[in-house]
């Protein structure tokens, strides 16, 4: 199935999440980032530890994107159709302060988690990506837990479907949404599959 129904880290193991798992190589990812910006009303939110409350925005893949999304691998999606507010931050930390934004508190946003690709002894390490939304959002306004509205599920069904147009449904030991230069990369031997049920 493409939606299932997980727990995340981070503390927020009472909040449930619809996720939609996939493979990929940093060249579909970057499909997949693309298709985010050139969806109209939506701004990506850089997930990472910040030394102060401003919020950092991806507005386009060059060299400087990139390398941010190759070292912290996360962005937080809102959209003008199913957003009220941008994702609000926690502070952290007893010595240094450093602040987080959360996933489920604004918003209400959509969570992607990049692939964390590797290379080692001249093999692509291909790791699983996901994406995904909670069922219940913070209001920072009323300070009430709220149910991800229909705008957002909307929003999140067709994301699902434009990262779809970049993805292939194949069978491995089970069937896996997995980017097409990944693809060619383990069918030529380039790469293999880390995590998805498989023994390390």
């Amino acid at each position: 199935m493409d939606l299932t129904i997980r727990f995340k880290r981070f503390g927020l193991e009472d909040h449930p999440v619809a996720q939609f798992d996939f493979l990929g190589s940093w060249d579909d990812s970057w499909k997949l980032v693309d298709s985010l910006l050139n969806r109209p009303g939506t701004t990506l939110y850089l997930d990472y530890w910040y030394k102060e409350p401003v919020r950092l925005c991806i507005k386009q893949l060059a060299m400087r994107e990139k390398e941010l999304l190759r070292k912290h691998k996360g962005v937080f999606i809102c959209g003008e159709d199913f957003s009220l507010l941008p994702p609000q931050f926690s502070k952290v930390g007893n010595g240094e302060v450093l602040y987080r934004l959360r996933e489920n508190e604004g918003g209400p946003c959509l969570d992607l988690g990049l692939p964390a690709c590797y290379e080692r002894d001249g093999i692509i390490n291909l790791a699983h990506g996901m994406f995904s939304y909670s069922h219940t959002y913070l209001n920072p306004e009323s300070q009430q837990w709220e149910p991800a509205s229909p705008q957002v599920i909307a929003a999140y069904k067709e994301i699902q479907g434009l990262f779809k147009q970049h993805l292939v449904r194949h069978k491995f030991h089970k069937y896996i949404w997995t980017g097409r230069h990944a693809l060619q990369l383990i069918q030529s031997g380039k790469a293999r599959i880390r995590g998805f049920g498989l023994p390390e």
